[in-house]
This record gives structure tokens, sequence and C-alpha cells, in this order.
């Protein structure tokens, strides 16, 4: 037995390693002959797992645990081999051992994974991290996860965060609370199922082997497998002599990527696996040894393309367990994920969806409604989501309860999104928390991801959301056009030329729809122009490229700014005459007199047709509003332009002459457009971030891949912004009293603006008196808060209430909103009952059925209680004979009820001492003179439909 690293130095000293711990389930439930020899077959699997996983047996300081094993791997071994190859391996091997074995030699195990610094002495190691990972594996919350087949893993939250979630597997993983003595943390769970115990829960169509130097040969043919509707993986160890099982043991098929480069007898043992595997000839005279093979030899692309597809969609037919597509290539299909309570929404957005199966972008729509009742969260896949090339997800409070976030289902749409098979999107219906799940990165629908109920109009919600489907599709498809590659090299260019985070982009310059009119109009002598839209759409960037393009024709052209104030003396002089062409921008900045004696000038001129003088006004305007208003007599001699927010497809160009400029290929350019929300310069602010995170700081000598990690990108950009903008924020929100929460919430209100102004119909604008900054200010004129500054809207959109409160030292008496549900198990009926005569009003009403394994369920119904609105006891000689509801729930709702924040309303569902009971008699109990369970069913409808109608009025729904 090797003693690792540690042995190579004397004395006592610290290292930093990966901790993995092993433990047989149900060990002390065998004999000892047993014992032994499940030991001497765990040493020999997780032997075998460790060379498997490419690791080396002599770098790994394993300790004997008695019923498992301590495994320490050094620092310089990578973790996520640890947590994905090694951990597959473990469970390939069970699968093996246990297929051989029956009885007590059979063996299930449980293991935990963590990191940190350990001590090392003569004696072997000790520390922190080790304490840490043994609680793990013995936690309740592990022992009391359910799980059929032969492994289940628990890693920290740490390990989690730091190594998992950045793999292909974090989908597969659950988050659990984990109280264990001293121990009071989050941890994640990913169990194994029974179906295949030794393939992975989400199988893979393709297994494609290559040597390295076929790289580009092994993606494109994964790439175009995918863009067909399969699964294909690439598998770089496939011709290592120790890579039996992984990816090519998992695939349903295999693809060898057939040339000079790859060894003979790497190639014939390939061979032997039969019918399984094709041959891909990218040379001549190398796939003779396979039954099955293609050549691709002296062929273009599209003949490629269209000769691979044709040999798969037949072979695969053919393999048992492959998913041939279920529908044309050029067409994806898309399922609609949604909980049951938002079945109408889902319904009425596949009805907006079908036009793009006219317009041929979708092939066919369908709806995947899920509920605690209808799901198995570790097991199930339900083939329409496994199949659809496009997955929209349904936000809202009712989907996050069923936890959908945490299943495996969703875990396979989230890796085939990643491999670039398919598309989730979140559609956000209602205001939910929904960012720390597990597809909280993605790139929301609609634009911005603003609820759907809060958009002023739905038919334009639901369009966002079709237009974003109908760009989804383009990607699935291929469709995005790329930049053109004429073979001469790259200009040499810095990443900050490109990509523009302060100042005006020229190198990512795009043309809006009317750009050559824009630049006739600034040609044309006598004509007033007025340049209006949100902020961050590019207004500036239109007028200073179209003046750099026409200098010599424009001449002198002054830009001013109303933000700076050396510009502001020479504004305010303007109407006294000038000359030349000059341009104010942040118009709506100016004072209201300043702003009427330029919109008068500008008129004046218009009406007097001057040619040697030119007046430009850029501003945003206000809401329902234009900058500057005029008469019909003017009207032909100023020009108005309206620049909305940009559309995907134009923020798409803009990144793409970045692409071309720097020479790179960001993996996931349609949902950097997406997430930009219609801002240009948010999406200049996300490539910069992206590319820098990837060591990009100027054109590449060869087309280079870029790793595109938009929640990454939007927490670095967010953290640079909040030292720009924090003091702002913080003398915004604290404007109104400590325990008032106005401010913040108008301030996400502004930050869900499109165009960022919001309207004050009913704010004291006293409030906003000696408003300081340079970003945020307040229209007196208009009663309106804008925010013109587009970096400080996109930081403002990355902010949570929660954590506006804590900066603000806000201290918000509780919100009641919510009836809570006091029972006793065995009148669970009844509380069924109860929901479903409650369940139109659309209230939110709680019960111990929302905990889940690893809740802390003291702090969780603590919470529930202190927002009732409403307490439904079911009151029955069960839930008074309960210790828990007499000393806790009973308590606090009785004290809820004096301080007249909760109505007590108990429900009599059995005969029991209720009106021996003072504490609760003095309530008026429903029914008056009976119980349920002595009543006839329709009565005792009858009573809970009345106490419905009740609730109804107390919470005005």
């Amino acid at each position: 037995m090797s003693t690792g690293p540690g042995h190579r130095l004397p004395g006592y000293h610290m290292l930093h390693g990966t901790v993995v711990v092993v433990d047989v389930v149900g060990s002390a439930d065998r004999a000892n002959t047993a014992m032994v020899a499940v030991r001497a077959a765990l040493y020999s699997l997780v032997n075998t797992a460790v060379v498997e996983a490419g690791l080396h047996w002599e770098d790994v300081h394993v300790e004997d645990r008695g019923d498992g094993m301590l495994l320490i791997f050094p620092a310089y071994v990578a973790k996520a081999l640890v947590a994905e190859d090694l951990v597959d391996q473990v469970r390939i091997g069970l699968h093996r051992h246990n297929a051989a074995h029956s009885g007590p030699e059979r063996i299930r195990l449980r293991m935990a994974l963590h990191a940190g610094e350990v001590a090392w002495d003569s004696h072997g190691v000790i520390g922190e991290p080790i304490n840490f990972s043994f609680r793990l594996v013995d936690s309740s919350a592990l022992r009391r996860t359910e799980f059929s087949g032969d492994l289940v893993t628990i890693v920290s939250n740490w390990f989690f965060d730091e190594v998992v979630r950045h793999g292909n597997l974090a989908g597969e993983y659950r988050r659990v609370r984990v109280e264990m003595k001293e121990v009071s943390t989050d941890a994640w769970i990913r169990t194994f199922g029974p179906d295949s115990p030794g393939a992975p829960d989400y199988r893979t169509d393709f297994a494609i082997a290559c040597a390295p130097e076929d790289g580009f040969w092994a993606e494109w043919i994964a790439f175009e497998l995918g863009r067909a509707g399969y699964s294909a993986e690439v598998d770089p160890r496939a011709f290592r002599a120790s890579a039996r099982g992984g990816v090519l043991a998992d695939a349903s098929h295999v693809v060898v990527v057939a040339s000079p480069h790859v060894e003979p007898r790497a190639m014939a043992a390939l061979a032997r696996l039969g019918d399984r595997v094709t041959a891909v000839a990218v040379t001549d005279g190398v796939a003779g040894a396979f039954a099955r093979s293609i050549s691709l030899v002296g062929l273009s692309m599209p003949s490629a393309r269209a000769r691979l597809l044709e040999a798969f969609d037949h072979r695969v037919k053919q393999v048992p367990g492959a998913s041939a597509p279920a529908h044309e290539p050029g067409a994806p299909g898309l399922v609609v994920v949604h909980a049951e309570p938002d079945e109408e929404f889902a319904r009425e957005l596949s009805d907006s969806l079908v036009a793009l199966i006219a317009e041929r972008a979708l092939s066919w729509v369908d709806l995947r409604p899920v509920s605690e009742a209808t799901i198995d969260l570790d097991r199930q896949v339900d083939e329409r989501v496994r199949d659809a090339q496009v997955v929209l997800l349904v936000v809202s409070r009712d989907l996050s309860a069923v936890q959908y976030g945490a299943s495996r289902e969703l875990g396979v749409a989230l890796r085939r999104h990643r491999d670039g098979a398919a598309v989730v999107l979140p559609v956000v219906y209602r205001p939910t928390s929904w960012r720390e799940q597990s597809f909280g990165e993605l790139a929301p629908l609609p634009t911005g991801g603003h609820p759907v109920v809060d958009w002023p109009s739905r038919d334009d919600a639901l369009l966002s959301v079709v237009d974003g489907v109908r760009f989804a599709c383009r990607q699935v498809r291929g469709e995005l056009s790329a930049p053109v590659d004429d073979g001469a090299p790259p200009q040499r260019r810095s990443l900050g030329e490109v990509f523009t985070v302060a100042g005006v982009p020229t190198v990512t310059f795009v043309e809006p729809e009317d750009f050559t009119e824009f630049r006739m109009a600034l040609r044309q002598p006598g004509l007033g122009i007025v340049v209006e839209g949100p902020s961050g759409v590019g207004k500036t960037t239109l007028l200073r490229n179209t003046v750099a393009l026409d200098r010599a024709r424009l001449g002198d052209v002054r830009v001013l700014s109303a933000r700076n104030p050396a510009d502001l003396p020479v504004i305010d002089a303007l109407p006294q005459g000038h000359e030349g062409l000059v341009a104010v921008d942040d118009f709506q900045r100016l004072p209201p007199d300043a702003q009427a004696r330029l919109a008068d000038y500008l008129k004046l001129l218009a009406d007097n047709g001057t040619s040697g003088r030119r007046l430009v006004l850029i501003g945003i305007p206000g809401t329902a509003q234009h900058l500057v208003s005029f008469g019909a007599d003017v009207a032909t001699r100023i020009r108005v332009f309206r620049l909305g927010a940009a559309v995907e497809g134009l923020i798409l160009r803009m990144v793409e002459q970045g692409e071309q400029a720097l020479n790179i290929e960001f993996d996931r350019k349609a949902e950097i457009a997406v997430a930009s929300a219609g801002s240009l310069l948010t999406a200049q602010m996300l490539c910069w971030q992206i590319a820098v995170t990837a060591g990009i700081d100027e054109t590449r000598e060869n087309r280079e891949p870029v790793r595109t990690d938009l929640a990454h990108a939007r927490a670095k950009v967010t953290d640079r912004l909040a030292i720009k903008y924090h003091s702002q924020v913080l003398d915004f929100i604290t404007r109104d009293l400590p325990r008032e929460a106005l401010c913040i919430d108008l301030l996400l209100d502004l930050a869900k603006t499109d165009n960022g102004v919001l309207k004050l119909d009913d704010v004291d604008a006293g409030l906003f008196d000696g408003l300081t900054g340079d970003h945020l200010f307040h229209d007196a004129r208009g009663h309106r808060l804008v925010v013109d500054d587009p970096q400080f809207h996109f930081y403002l959109r990355q902010l949570s209430r929660e954590e506006l409160l804590v900066t603000a030292g806000k201290r918000l008496p509780a919100r009641r909103d919510r009836v809570f549900v006091c029972y006793s198990h065995r009148d669970a009926r009844w509380l069924q009952r109860l929901q479903v005569h409650v369940k139109p009003l659309d209230l939110d009403v709680w019960s111990d059925k929302r905990l889940v394994v690893g809740d802390r369920w003291h702090l969780e119904i603590g919470r529930a209680l202190a927002r009732a609105k409403a307490a439904l006891v079911l009151v029955s000689a069960d839930s008074l004979a309960s210790d828990y509801i007499n000393s806790v729930e009973l308590p606090a709702l009785l004290g809820a009820a004096e301080e007249e924040g909760c109505r007590v309303i108990p429900v009599l569902v059995g005969p029991s001492q209720f009106h021996e009971t003072p504490a609760l008699s003095r309530f008026q109990g429903v029914p008056a003179t009976s119980t349920l369970n002595e009543m006839a069913e329709v009565d005792a409808e009858r009573v809970l439909a009345d106490l419905a109608s009740r609730l109804r009025v107390l919470f005005g729904v």
C-alpha cells in the first residue's frame, strides 16, 4: 500500500489534497468471511478504477477504514479527473463485480469528495478536510437518500462550486442540507439508477475515437451529428491501452476517425467491437479492417456531411437503444416544460409557437407537464425532453416547488445544451428566484428576463419569446453566419480596440437598419435632426461613426455632451448663434429651461432653412413621449430617428465582427446576443470579459475557440462596476425610512425597464431632493427616474432585492402572504382536499409537504409561520396529541394571532377535545356543529368550499 506523497517529507507538514472517502453500505450485516471478501474486492476495483481513470496509483495515499477506504490525491492531480473519471470507473467496476457475485458479496458504495489542507506526519494524515469528508459520508442526508443502483456520491458545497459546476455532470447533482454534530452546510448528491449500472445516466448515441492529430475531424463529426439530433462525444482516451469502458463502453455506436495517425494495434482492437463500430476514413486505404466504413476522402464539406448523415441515419436505427432523430435534421423539435399550475400559459405559449412550424423553423411543439406526483427526479427522462433540440422551461415558483431544477431529466437537457446538441431557454413567466438553480446561468426570455406577467402587453412578451426561439432554431441548425475567411492574415488589434467597454466602438460598429438614411440626413443642408432612444442602443456610436465616414463632406463637427461640465456654457450659448454642424448629446440631462431654448433654436433653424448652421439633438425620451415636440409647419425640415433596443441579429453581427478582428470564435455567441437584452454596449462588455477570461488580449495567429461562461462574465463585470456605482446606489436606497423599501423597489423597477426611464406617478418628488451622481437623476418636469448610463443600467439588473436590503441595513416587517396548514399526517387526506379547493385562488399554501431531505425543518417551518396571514389548524384527536404541534406550531400561531398579523381558523376534521382546549376553542371553528369525518362527503366538500371563499375575501383575490 502506498503512503503517497506524504512519506517523501519528514516530520509534520501541510499539503493540499483531494479527499475521497469510500464507504461500503450495510457492512455490519455481513459475516466475517464475507467482509474479508468484500474488502478484497473493494481494493481491487478501486485500484483498477484509479488506473482506468488515467491516474497513477503510486501518487495516491490510501488508508484502510475497516468497512471503507480513505484516499488522498495530491494537488497536482486534476480534481475534475477524480470527480468525473474516477467516480465513473468505480461505478463500472461495481457493475462488473456485482454482475459476477450474489448475496453478501455484492457491493454498494457511498463516496464523499472534498479538498483542503491536510496534515502529514509519521503516523499518517489528519485534518479538518478529512473529518469533514467522513461527516458527509455518514450524514443522515446521504443515508436517507434512496438509490437503487450500486453507488451514490456526495460532494461538499466548495467542491461542487470549484470543480463539479464547471464540468459536464453538474446537472446530475441535487443540493441537500447536511446537519450533523458541528456540521451545518449544503452539499450535493448524485445517484445512479439501476437501468444500466455500467453506463452513465445519459446514454450517448455516438462516441468518436481519434488520434490527437485528427481532433479537427472528430469535432466536425460530433458537430454534424449533433446538428442532426444525435448526442455525440469525442473520447480523447479511446486509444489508451487501459481505456476499457468510459464513453466507448457507454455509447450506442462508436465512430473511429481512420487515418495513418492511429496505431495499427489500436485500430485492430476497436475493429473487434464488430458492427457497433464504423470507421470514417479521412485518408485513402486505412479502413480495411472494419466491418463498417465510409470514406470522406476528396469530398467537399457539404458532400461529406450528406454522406455521414446518410450512413448513420440508417445504421443507428439498427442499434438497440439508440435514439434516432424524431424529426428532420433541418427543423428542430421543441418541448415546453411547465409545472401543472402553469398549463394555461404553456398552451398559450405553444399556440404562439405554431407560426414557427409554418415557417419550417420548427418541426413540432409539445408540452411536458411536471408535478410531484408525475416525475421521478432521480430516474425519469421524458422522451420529449430527450429528443427535443429546443427546450423551454416555464419558470415560476410552481416549477421550483417540484424541484425540477434538480431532476435527472433537466440534467440530461443541460448536458445536451453544453454539448451543442440542443438549446435550453428559461421563459420567466412569474417573478421567482431562479438564478441559483442549475439553469440559472442560461440567457432567459422574454428579452432581459423580465417576467411575462410584468410586461405591459402580454402579446409583446410572447412575441419576444417567439423571436428568441426563432433565433435559437437558427443556432441549432448552424445557420448563424460566420466571419468570412478570405485567406489573408488578420490585422493585429488589441482586445480593447475591438470590444470597447468605454468610448465609441469602431472595429465592431454595426450599421443599424436606417444607417444610410441617417447618413443622407446629415449631409442635407437646412435639416434639423433628433436622435432618440433608450440607453445603450448606440445613438452616440451612430453619430460618431457617421461623422467619421463623411468628415470631408461635413467639415468640422463638434459633439457636445450635457454630461461634461466644460461643455455646458457652450451648449447654453448655442441659441445665440453658431457655425457648422453641432451635436448635443445627453440632451435629457439639461435643465428644462435649457432644453426648451435648444428645442426652439432647432425649430428656428429648420424654419429658416439655414444651411450654414446645423443642430443635432441626441437623448433619451420619456415614456410614451418624444425628446422634442414640434408642429406640422416644420415637420418636413426636422428628421427624428428613433432607435429601439438592438435586436439579437444586430448584436450577433457585432460579436462576429469582433471574432473576425481577433481571429477567435465564441462557442455560444447566440447566448451572448440574448443575454445582452438589446444593449450593444452590454454585449461589448460581456465579450471583452469572456475574451479576457480565455486569455485573449490581441488578434491570434490561428483561429482559436473561446469558451463562453456567461455567468462568470456577468459576475466579473458586476464586480468591476460596483466600484464605480456602489456609492450612488447606496445614496438612493437609503432615502426612505429604515423599515421601508420604496427606494429599493423603485431602483429594481427601473432596472426592469427597457428604455431606462421609470414614471413616478404616486411618489413624492421630495424624496429625490439633492440626488447626486452622474448616472441616475430625477427629471422633475416629467416626474420620472432616468438612468442614462448603459453600464449603470446593466449593473442595476444584476442586483437582487435581498442584497440591496442588506446593503441599506433595512429591517422590514414580516410580509404575511401565505396560508399555513397545521395538521397531523393521519389527517393528510383532508389536507389534500383542502388544497384542491384553494388551488383556483392561486394562494401560497404551505404545509410540511414542502420540506425535502436535507432541509433544516425547524428553520423552514419557522419561516413559514412568520409569513402566515391565515393558519388552518386541522383539529383531530391525533393533532391535539402531537407534541410538536402543541410545543412549536400552535404557540407560534397563537402568538401571531395576538399580534393581529395572522387569522387562525380551526378546521374540525374528527372528534377531539377541541372545545376543552381554550387556546384553540376561542377561535370560531368550521364546521360549527360537527366534524368533516362525521359528515356526508358532499356536505364536507361544501364546508371546504365555503372556507376557500373566506380565504378569497381575506387575501383580496
